[in-house]
């Protein structure tokens, strides 16, 4: 039983008791006397209280974890790649070779006669050539000359060769002469003398 069951017994309890005490009141009036009474009366209820059973409700929260194994499709990428052509660039270049003669400078020197030779002695061991060049000089200062010359076979190779220097004043014509040794196994093959004159 509740408490408040308990608690209305209570109330139904007392009343009935103030209602018993008022009859008996009006009883005693009956009888010819008039006296009033009154009483007070404590009375003691044995009450049993039984509790209710309580009903607890109790949320628990239960954690679940739950693997899942996702199997992804392959990704397949299609890339389009445009090549735009490299322009075309076509570079002409022209070749031209040109040909320029030098202007010679003006005469220092010049050769009258060419240089001749003559063979003026033999021997076992060697045949004797003596040479001759006559030259001018054009130059209205001194000049120092100097001749190679050499002896030339019919190849034009040279068999033997010799140097000369000499001086010349300002328009002075000079005849330079020269000798040299020729060994008698090649001297045969000499067909020709060639010069080359440096001016300084």
């Amino acid at each position: 039983m509740c408490e408040e069951e308990v608690v209305e017994m209570k109330k139904i309890a007392l009343i009935s008791i103030s209602l018993i005490l008022a009859l008996m009141v009006g009883l005693a009036g009956c009888g010819g006397g008039t006296e009033t009474v009154t009483t007070t009366e404590t009375v003691s209820v044995p009450t049993t209280i039984t509790p209710a059973p309580v009903t607890e409700t109790v949320t628990t929260m239960v954690e679940f974890t739950r693997s899942a194994a996702v199997t992804s499709p392959p990704v397949t990428d299609t890339v389009t790649e445009t090549i735009t052509p490299a322009p075309l660039t076509i570079k002409e270049t022209t070749v031209v070779t040109q040909t320029v003669t030098p202007t010679p400078p003006s005469p220092v020197y010049q050769v009258v006669e060419n240089i001749s030779y003559i063979i003026t002695k033999k021997s076992s061991n060697y045949w004797y050539f003596s040479w001759k060049v006559t030259i001018k000089n054009m130059h209205f200062e001194e000049i120092k000359l100097y001749l190679d010359i050499d002896f030339l076979n019919s190849a034009g190779f040279s068999l033997e060769w010799d140097i000369e220097s000499s001086t010349f004043n300002p328009g002075e014509t000079k005849t330079i002469l020269g000798s040299r040794m020729i060994s008698a196994d090649i001297a045969g093959d000499v067909v020709k003398a060639v010069i080359e004159i440096k001016a300084y």
